[in-house]
């Protein structure tokens, strides 16, 4: 069973879809490292995000666990990381999962220590592929995403596009 480790932004825009569910569907083992889900959560509830509330009835109806991870040094000594993105990475490659990060950062060490990685739009190929979501409603999601706020150049729209009209239907 393939696990993923879910980073703040990822967990957060696709809470904001609502798709969690839909995640929790996919043969994998879903995992909220604990600072991440202290940031999301925890702090969002502080802010009144009403994102916060559903990802924590995500995790109390464990469709998605929340786990505490050493965090190793080789992530403590970059400036560039964020606690939870180094625990993040340390969660990843103590379980040879994958570390579902858009920061270009994060992406980057995780790619010089050899880490398995996906993103937010992974995750939307995932559900496509296993056959949990339709083209259009990965458009709709896509679409609905970047309307929250979250961000790609117009070169990695299109190539998502491009990827998208590829696959069979």
């Amino acid at each position: 069973m393939k696990t993923l480790i879910f980073d703040s932004t990822s967990l957060i825009y696709l809470s904001k879809a609502r798709i969690l569910e839909k995640i929790s569907k996919l043969k994998t083992k879903n995992i909220i490292p604990s600072h991440v889900y202290q940031e999301v959560v925890e702090q969002g509830k502080n802010f009144g995000f009403v994102d916060a509330l559903y990802i924590e009835n995500v995790v109390k109806n464990k469709l998605f666990e929340t786990r505490e991870f050493k965090i190793e040094s080789i992530f403590l000594i970059n400036d560039n990381l964020s606690f939870a993105d180094s625990e993040v990475l340390s969660a990843a490659k103590q379980l040879n999962a994958t570390a579902l990060i858009d920061e270009s950062v994060a992406r980057y060490i995780a790619t010089l220590n050899g880490i398995n990685l996906g993103g937010t739009v992974y995750i939307l190929f995932l559900l496509l592929k296993n056959n949990i979501i339709t083209k259009n409603e990965f458009r709709q999601i896509l679409e609905m995403i970047i309307n929250f706020g979250w961000r790609c150049s117009t070169e990695l729209y299109i190539e998502i596009l491009n990827a998208l009209e590829k696959l069979n239907p």
